[in-house]
């Protein structure tokens, strides 16, 4: 899936760049969508307006909360799970945003430089998908769909996946917490 430029994300007002590391995103800005068919369906609990995501050390903040990768135990000892029984185990979190990855493609020294590109690189590039569940989509077959972003050599990438798969240990959902 493509996504918009550093450029086009200023001059549309999603973004607003602060810093090397920190930027502004508005989480109610439309959504980028791969089928405009798809129902969208927002966490109940569902963060909004304007937040920052900045580096700090090697961890990454969204405001106040330390952005987590989030694994369901059961995707490294039974070798996956389904995706829509990990969700349902992170529903007590605060939840990454879809529309903070184009932030973070477009100002990918955030990620890079936190200990979540640090540890891509050090693995020899194995692939991380990071899926930010706060908003996901419903397509007309019952299919639950979500966005996600995944290293690619140097830089980061984006796309979706449904939901109905399983995850393995190599998929993570994007929690916030304090």
């Amino acid at each position: 899936m493509a996504t918009m430029d550093k450029f086009a994300l200023v001059a549309l007002g999603r973004i607003r760049i602060l810093g090397r590391n920190c930027v502004e995103v508005d989480l109610d800005a439309p959504l980028l969508q791969f089928d405009e068919s798809w129902t969208i369906n927002p966490n109940a609990e569902t963060i909004s307006g304007h937040v920052i995501i900045e580096k700090r050390g090697a961890e990454m903040f969204v405001g106040d909360l330390r952005a987590r990768r989030h694994r369901d135990r059961r995707q490294i000892t039974r070798g996956g799970v389904g995706g829509l029984t990990a969700l349902s185990s992170i529903r007590s979190f605060a939840l990454g945003h879809p529309n903070m990855i184009d932030a973070l493609i477009a100002c990918d020294e955030i990620c890079l430089e936190t200990s979540w590109g640090r540890e891509k690189s050090e693995r020899g590039g194995s692939r991380r998908n990071l899926y930010f569940p706060d908003v996901t989509w419903a397509d007309s077959h019952g299919r639950t769909w979500i966005r996600f972003m995944y290293p690619d050599g140097a830089s980061w990438c984006s796309a979706f996946r449904t939901l109905n798969d399983r995850l393995n240990g190599r998929d993570y959902f994007v929690t916030l917490e304090k």
